[in-house]
């Protein structure tokens, strides 16, 4: 996506990989069960609210199946907080910052 990041723009970017890979796997006969998700560290959080996303609220172009049967959550992080020191910890100020960010995260 183009613009500024945020968890709607990240998520709507990761259920249109889904529909690519499902016209690839309509091609080749496949049913969308042969779906996985793979996440690495902060891309953990990504890959399971794409999934609770997909079983939620089901796209018209997702057959009824059970979509996420999947996921492989590859070194995640523990806390949005943790994540920001191991990332910023270093830079002047970033305490401060986190806190605040952690404070009112919902995570």
């Amino acid at each position: 996506n183009e613009g500024q990041p945020c968890a709607g723009l990240a998520l709507r970017s990761a259920e249109a990989g889904v529909c690519a890979a499902m016209e690839v796997l309509g091609a080749r006969r496949c049913t969308p069960e042969a779906l996985g998700f793979l996440g690495h560290s902060l891309g953990c959080a990504a890959v399971l609210q794409l999934a609770a996303a997909l079983s939620s609220q089901r796209p018209c172009w997702l057959p009824g199946t059970r979509l996420a049967r999947r996921i492989v959550l590859s070194a995640p992080f523990t806390s949005i907080p943790s994540m920001g020191l191991a990332i910023f910890g270093g830079l002047r100020g970033a305490g401060a910052v986190i806190g605040t960010v952690a404070s009112t995260s919902r995570h």
